[in-house]
């Protein structure tokens, strides 16, 4: 769990200063306050990709031991013997991740409309908006989930 939490709190300081910088260029008016809610989207987000990924790795980690010593014993690096675990657990955390990745684009669609229709932004600034918040979402989702593999491996070695 350590290093799921230190991942995540690295990835999201992180994904939070750059949609910072980036709303501020997009918004003219954006307060630091207003990051509240992108700051608890993306820890949310990235606490549940990582936490699923997290397990699934652990779980392969100890079932398929013997994949990472053959390809350890014929040569191959440390990171490389681990990388079919990191892809794996990439793979599976993605399939299902991304029905939950829709629905925050879709809640998130919605505010956007109901602040366009309340005429204060255009539909460009709306479309990036959405567009940028949900890069960032998975962005910083799928670098924690590989930062927090990444570390739990160094950690038990």
């Amino acid at each position: 769990m350590l290093p799921l939490l230190l991942a995540l709190c690295l990835m999201v300081s992180f994904t939070c200063i750059i949609d910072y910088f980036l709303f501020k260029w997009l918004l003219v008016g954006f307060q630091p306050l207003f990051m509240a809610p992108v700051a608890f989207l993306l820890a949310d987000e990235s606490f549940v990709v990582g936490r699923t990924g997290m397990l699934i790795h652990y779980h392969t980690r100890h079932t398929q031991e013997g994949l990472r010593e053959f390809l350890v014993g014929n040569g191959a690096k440390q990171f490389e013997a681990l990388l079919p675990y990191y892809r794996h657990v990439i793979s599976r955390t993605l399939v299902l991740s991304a029905w939950r990745w829709l629905l925050v684009g879709l809640v998130v669609l919605f505010a956007l409309c109901v602040v366009w229709l309340a005429g204060t932004l255009s539909w460009a600034v709306v479309l990036w908006l959405l567009s940028g918040l949900l890069a960032s979402v998975v962005f910083c989702s799928v670098v924690t989930l590989l930062l927090s593999a990444f570390l739990y491996d160094r950690l038990n070695k």
